[in-house]
């Protein structure tokens, strides 16, 4: 009888247990499980040698415009450092955006903002800025950057030269039994102006990089998602240290891959949502 007691406890348990995972992979496939979003922006300036009376204009990231990454308006207290002062600016020196994207920027309401930065005397090495949003849980996909079309849509460098906007992507691969999807990555060459005024001596290589990074996190059933994201960079040296430098970079969308929102879970997250906003 004991023996027949201990095998009725064990055939309990295991139902337990069975019954637990059955209940938590219903929740997991009822809604997706994680939703994440961020954003930053990233300037670094390298001086291989010692840098005395510096000066550096460098783009801004601008949404409607307003200096703004992801969620998070921006202001000069961001990028506070030690030795160096701190100002936004839209009006640099000898300033002139003819030929640059998108145009009138009057009428499309992004005009550029840039940073100024000065230090009196500047290290040898690397210098960083570096601010965010942070990462933030979403109750919605509706909520997601949009690193398909971030123009018009999410924080851009400004101005532009040389710079088309991209073909929209399109699906290349749809995978219904991971529920999600792969759009064809687009990437086109760009190019903006930075001004630099500064003494060094000539051997001295200045080179600046700059770097908006819009980024989507998503889990759904069981291990299936991943990140996808946009990405607005520039990188290159300094060639006269007494002006305006163009310096050249790429411009990527629809990076990585995105949930399938006409999956019924995603479809359930997306109309209870949409209920409770109404």
């Amino acid at each position: 009888m004991v023996v027949a007691s201990n095998i009725f406890k064990i055939f309990g348990i295991l139902a337990a247990i069975f019954l637990i995972s059955v209940t938590g992979c219903i929740s997991t496939l009822e809604y997706p499980r994680q939703l994440e979003k961020s954003a930053r922006y990233q300037l670094d300036i390298d001086a291989s040698g010692p840098l005395s009376d510096a000066t550096f204009y460098v783009p801004l990231p601008v949404k409607n415009g307003i200096p703004i990454i992801g969620d998070k308006q921006l202001y000069a207290s961001d990028f506070s450092k030690e030795g160096f002062s701190i100002s936004f600016i839209q009006t640099p020196p000898g300033y002139n955006l003819s030929g640059f994207y998108p145009g009138d920027f009057s009428l499309a309401g992004n005009n550029p903002w840039y940073m100024k930065i000065h230090g009196n005397t500047w290290p040898v090495g690397k210098e960083e800025w570096l601010t965010g949003n942070g990462t933030f849980n979403l109750t919605s996909p509706l909520l997601f950057a949009n690193t398909l079309y971030p123009i018009g849509n999410e924080s851009i460098l400004l101005p532009k030269l040389e710079f088309s906007e991209s073909a929209h992507p399109k699906i290349l691969h749809k995978y219904p039994e991971y529920g999600n999807e792969y759009f064809t990555p687009a990437e086109t060459r760009q190019s903006t102006m930075v001004y630099a005024y500064y003494n060094a001596t000539g051997e001295t290589i200045v080179t600046v990089y700059i770097l908006i990074h819009g980024d989507n996190y998503w889990r759904d059933r069981g291990d299936t998602g991943g990140n996808n994201y946009y990405l607005d960079e520039i990188c290159g040296p300094i060639s006269m240290n007494r002006g305006w430098n163009k310096i050249s970079g790429r411009f990527s969308v629809a990076n990585g891959p995105y949930p399938d929102l006409d999956q019924p879970g995603w479809q359930r997250l997306v109309q209870r949502n949409r209920s409770s906003s109404d």
